[in-house]
């Protein structure tokens, strides 16, 4: 079959077509864009958000925040009992501690609260794990347990931790 030409509707240069279906030639004319199609679906914007902290009061299980990817600091950070759980309370030798992960070297300053009482500020490095200090329970009962990382990043774990008499041995 002949190659044909028609006059573009717009006065650009001729299209070249073929055969009975007027397929365009791989090549446009100048003067003549082709259409482009986005065929990526767009969808809003939207910051992934942190999972909300866990609380355990019959004993305490773990409890894990993952950081947005936006911060670029702390990742997450996970809390663990560790102990002897008597049936439904932890012995009073419990301890508590959290692994904190981000990016290798990254520094970050945190800090405990047990009951609400700021244990202090310490500085550390990714990725880190450390212990609350023993003693932090004083009393038998529901505690609760939080790890904020205060900078460096913006993360919370809580735990609640029911605590046997301080006596209770087995």
């Amino acid at each position: 079959m002949t190659p044909t030409t028609s006059p573009s509707p717009t006065g650009a240069s001729p299209t070249k077509t073929t055969g009975a279906k007027g397929k365009q030639s791989a090549t446009p004319s100048p003067g003549r864009k082709r259409p482009t199609h986005d065929t990526k679906t767009t969808k809003p914007a939207t910051e992934p958000s942190a999972k909300p902290s866990t609380t355990a009061t019959e004993p305490a299980t773990n409890a894990t925040t993952e950081a947005t990817a936006a911060s670029g600091g702390v990742r997450s950070v996970t809390l663990r009992p560790e102990g002897i759980d008597l049936g439904g309370c932890w012995r009073s030798d419990l301890n508590v501690y959290a692994v904190i992960d981000g990016p290798k070297g990254h520094a970050f300053t945190y800090r405990w609260l047990v009951d609400g009482q700021n244990l202090g500020r310490t500085p550390a490095e990714t990725p880190y794990k450390v212990y609350l200090p023993a003693g932090s329970f004083k009393t038998q009962g529901k505690h609760r347990v939080a790890f904020n990382v205060v900078s460096g990043g913006s993360r919370q774990s809580v735990i609640t931790v029911n605590m046997c008499a301080m006596n209770r041995l087995d």
